[in-house]
């Protein structure tokens, strides 16, 4: 199998693997807490569910909440296609700040959080 390289947030030219965005939503309010990509959804998914036994964000911490409650959040892909990606991440991160979504996202997406400084106002939220 070949490994694929992401360049700049975008697969390279001539990679056809399709990739969804899919949100993660809280099951009682319903409302959007995290915008993500993948190619593997089953993967990324069990990737969330399993942060909260090192909760080091704060959408895993947010899970862990839920966890603490017996409950888990909803998954809803919201978008499939092929080529690049980071622009539809951003522009549904974008999308669900705009209608207000509290979001858990700690960038505008696109580019992972590789070098993410937080803030002493988002440390001070994530206790």
């Amino acid at each position: 199998m070949t490994k694929h390289k992401i360049v700049h947030g975008d697969f390279p030219d001539g990679d056809t693997r399709e990739w969804v965005i899919y949100t993660l939503r809280c099951p009682d309010t319903k409302s959007v807490r995290y915008v993500g990509w993948t190619v593997n959804l089953e993967k990324r998914i069990k990737g969330h569910l399993v942060s909260w036994k090192s909760p080091n964000s704060y959408c895993s911490k947010w899970v862990l909440s839920l966890h603490k409650e017996g409950k888990f959040p909803t998954v809803k892909v919201v978008e499939k296609s092929t080529g690049p990606w980071s622009e539809r991440e951003r522009y549904w991160i974008r999308y669900y700040r705009k209608l207000g979504h509290p979001l858990t996202n700690l960038t505008d997406g696109g580019e992972g959080c590789l070098g993410y400084k937080h803030t002493p106002e988002s440390l001070k939220i994530m206790g």
